[in-house]
């Protein structure tokens, strides 16, 4: 087995890869056919990308999981197996460790259930935090994990400054097309009462 950055090959992905690296230097496709590929950014030929689209587009028609080919539930492009294969492999923990992470179901911050979850890790040290939901995860990279940062916002939330400043509680006004102009809260009660008519 050879070495390559700092993990050994088989030689025969060895081969394969002097292969691809040479064809991309020539600009031709990957496959080994000798096309050319559109641009030097591509891998493959149009005849090849158009041969790997209809492929996997018949797969995911099929129901079937693009990382094992086997026939799943159908949500998403990948069965619940290979997902969590990949995550324990991109986090560096056991498949058991990576499904009792996801044994609640649940995000860890807000109980929402039936939404993307996702893992939460530190970005400084990469240590795991837990189990979040995309919204959550999302709100913690817009703060920029800074502990700080979500104080601020709490008190920004619990006293909005706008209030102080002008002196009363100004709402902003929902400008609907060919409505006019009407207040934020009415147009949201509305909304409401549609929902709850039907």
């Amino acid at each position: 087995m050879k070495k390559r950055a700092g993990k050994s090959v088989s030689a025969a992905y060895a081969r394969f890869r002097a292969a691809y690296d040479k064809n991309r230097s020539l600009g031709l496709c990957v496959s080994g056919d000798g096309r050319k590929v559109p641009s030097p950014k591509n891998a493959l030929c149009a005849t090849c990308a158009s041969s790997k689209r209809k492929n996997r587009s018949k797969r995911l028609a099929e129901g079937r999981c693009l990382a094992c080919n086997q026939i799943h539930d159908g949500s998403g492009v990948k069965c619940n197996d290979c997902k969590q294969r990949h995550l324990a492999f991109r986090f560096g923990l056991s498949v058991e460790e990576c499904k009792s992470l996801f044994a609640e179901s649940k995000c860890s911050v807000c109980d929402s259930k039936d939404v993307m979850l996702v893992i939460d890790h530190d970005h400084d040290n990469g240590a795991i935090r837990g189990v979040i939901c995309k919204q959550c995860n999302i709100a913690l990279g817009g703060a920029r994990d800074n502990v700080e940062t979500l104080r601020r916002l709490i008190e920004y939330l619990s006293d909005p400054p706008a209030q102080r400043i002008i002196g009363r509680v100004a709402v902003k006004r929902y400008v609907g097309p060919g409505r006019g102009v009407k207040r934020h809260e009415g147009a949201r009660s509305k909304v409401r009462k549609k929902r709850e008519n039907k």
